[in-house]
């Protein structure tokens, strides 16, 4: 991933669910991700997206839940552009719905924009798509305030 990004997430590897950005700016943005076949975050699941512990790698999927995560990544790259926070979280979801799970050697494209925003929670419309095909749509939640002090 792009150092400039890796600073800008809250989150590390194994989380980090965008590889690369294409384009950040106000209001939007949109990213690269490639699903390769060791990725962490799809170990134990099998073609059918149910967790296994025989599962066969080369038929493995990417869970979907992990799709709205990565649309919660690549909106965090331009959410809060006034001013940095500490921490970020999804908080929520509407209106989403998901077609077929992606596989192994995927790459995926990840599109969000901003819709509204109130305090700390930022709606955002966002897609995922792999060749054209919708993989996954809908809008999240975000809340960008900054971390509790400990």
């Amino acid at each position: 991933m792009a150092a400039e990004s890796q600073t800008r997430l809250f989150h590390r590897f194994p989380f980090v669910l965008v590889d690369r950005p294409r384009e950040v700016k106000p209001g939007g943005a949109s990213s690269l991700r490639l699903l390769s076949i060791d990725d962490a975050l799809h170990e134990g699941m099998a073609a059918d997206g149910l967790a296994r512990a025989d599962a066969d790698v080369a038929g493995s999927t990417f869970a979907q839940s992990l799709l709205l995560e990565a649309m919660a990544q690549a909106a965090a790259l331009f959410a809060e552009e006034e001013g940095r926070r500490t921490s970020g979280m999804l908080v929520g979801f509407r209106s989403v719905t998901f077609g077929r799970p992606p596989r192994t050697g995927d790459r995926l494209e990840i599109e969000t924009r901003y819709v509204q925003r109130f305090g700390d929670i930022v709606r955002v419309a966002g897609r995922v798509t792999e060749s054209g095909e919708t993989l996954a749509e809908g809008e999240i939640l975000l809340s960008l305030g900054d971390a509790p002090k400990e």
